[in-house]
């Protein structure tokens, strides 16, 4: 018998891949990920990595829609 194995991305560092990139497109699925997860994210963690990633008032302005 085959082993399967899955990989998953958090959500946190898929936003932050998201804003990264950048497009339209992007915060707009940011948007809607927000909406669905925002009491489950793990704020400082996103917040450390946007600094490091240059994305810290990207990432402000997606919270606070």
């Amino acid at each position: 018998m085959e082993s399967c194995y899955y990989s998953f991305v958090s959500p946190e560092d898929f936003i932050l891949q998201k804003l990264k990139v950048g497009r339209l497109r992007d915060f707009e699925d940011l948007a809607t990920i927000i909406e669905r997860s925002r009491a489950d994210l793990d704020q400082k963690y996103l917040h450390r990595w946007a600094r490091r990633l240059g994305v810290t008032e990207e990432l402000d302005y997606i919270l606070s829609l």
